[in-house]
């Protein structure tokens, strides 16, 4: 796993959208808006275990992660590694998705949302391989 770095870590703790690229069944490109939270250099997501995903994820765990400001100057980071597909029950997993939902929602939205999800969940572990950082007031 490569380390994130400073710079890419202050971006990624913004609590943007971020937005997970993997290969479908077909080998084609699928990318999808994430919620995550930061762990060291780790992301982690959940999503249902039974989800397209989850399941591709399983199935190829190469993933790449793209995080970016939407105002100007533009500050992006993006990451290619692998993904580890795992369970998370019980208080785990309302914990891990309280952690996550409280980045984007009130707290009182994230706590009806950490405990609303009433099918098997997997949390997803993005180790990036690499790394780039770019902000483009830099040019």
């Amino acid at each position: 796993m490569t380390p994130l770095g400073e710079e890419a870590e202050a971006l990624l703790d913004r609590g943007l959208i971020g937005r997970l690229g993997f290969t479908a069944a077909d080998g084609s490109p699928r990318v999808l808006p994430m919620w995550y939270v930061r762990d060291g250099d780790e992301l982690q997501m959940t999503t249902g275990a039974s989800s397209f995903k989850a399941r591709r994820l399983r199935a190829d765990p190469r993933a790449a992660f793209e995080a970016s400001t939407l105002e100007r100057p533009y500050k992006i980071v993006t990451a290619a590694g692998t993904v580890e597909v795992e369970p998370v029950e019980g208080e785990a997993r309302v914990e891990l998705r309280r952690r996550i939902a409280r980045r984007y929602i009130s707290e009182a939205a994230a706590e009806e949302y950490a405990r609303g999800a009433t099918w098997a969940v997997v949390r997803l572990r993005f180790r990036p391989a690499r790394v780039s950082y770019r902000d483009l007031a830099r040019r």
